[in-house]
């Protein structure tokens, strides 16, 4: 499978495609600076690299051509949470409309990957938006709604995974469709009114993580038609309860 890596310097960009190269596909680094990919990921030989701005929808669009699967890692975690969203929500914008154009001109649509954070996600009983509790990261957001307006011919996908850390996997993955897959209430205090669902989110992202191989693994294992995860939020974290295989 041929895969575009959008952001392919970036530690989830990177780490997808190493992941990517070690399940056999032909991938496309698209960045920047092409100094920045690691060394031994830039002397692979099914990688190519091409040079470009992601923000510009010429070098997105020429990049995308001939590729299966695209995943939009560019400018993911480069803002803080309450940082200016113009660069973030200017490149995924780009980076649908590209994927748009280059769907209508095939049998099948492009599959995107586009990365988000667990704010998206709906906490489980709670009945509400995790981002909705505590407010940060408006860019996500306003991603989703490009997504949901923009991309209605694209096979996308939106990954909103947990804090991401550095080091091994310290559990099996898990993912869930559309609500965090795993949600741990901290006792009496977490059901009282008014401040215990802000006590939940801040519980659950202290003691929620998982390695960019982690991602980066889930990114490649999933790079066919979308199913159950067409046009959805899809959140992924690590069963820290569980040994890993």
């Amino acid at each position: 499978m041929n895969v575009l890596v959008i952001g392919a310097s970036g530690r989830i960009g990177s780490a997808a495609v190493e992941s990517c190269l070690d399940k056999g596909h032909n991938v496309t680094a698209f960045l920047r600076t092409p100094g920045k990919l690691p060394s031994h990921l830039r002397r692979h030989g099914n990688l190519r690299i091409v040079q470009g701005d992601a923000s510009i929808h010429a070098d997105i669009s020429a990049a995308m051509q001939g590729q299966d699967a695209v995943i939009q890692a560019a400018v993911y975690g480069s803002n803080t949470p309450w940082g200016d969203t113009s660069a973030a929500v200017a490149v995924v914008r780009t980076v649908i409309d590209a994927a748009r154009e280059a769907s209508a001109t095939r049998a099948t649509p492009v599959r995107l990957w586009v990365l988000s954070g667990q704010v998206l996600m709906d906490i489980p009983a709670l009945g509400t938006i995790e981002g909705n509790i505590i407010p940060v990261h408006p860019e996500h957001h306003l991603n989703y709604s490009t997504l949901r307006e923009r991309g209605d011919s694209v096979d996308w996908s939106l990954l909103c995974p947990g804090k991401v850390w550095e080091g091994g996997p310290r559990g099996p993955l898990v993912h869930a469709v559309d609500v965090v897959p795993i949600w741990h209430a901290p006792g009496l205090i977490g059901s009282l009114p008014s401040i215990g669902p802000l006590l939940n989110v801040l519980y659950n992202f202290a003691v929620q993580r998982l390695s960019y191989r982690s991602v980066g693994d889930f990114l490649a294992t999933h790079l066919g038609p979308a199913g159950e995860m067409w046009h959805k939020r899809v959140c992924i974290l690590e069963d820290v309860g569980r040994r890993a295989e």
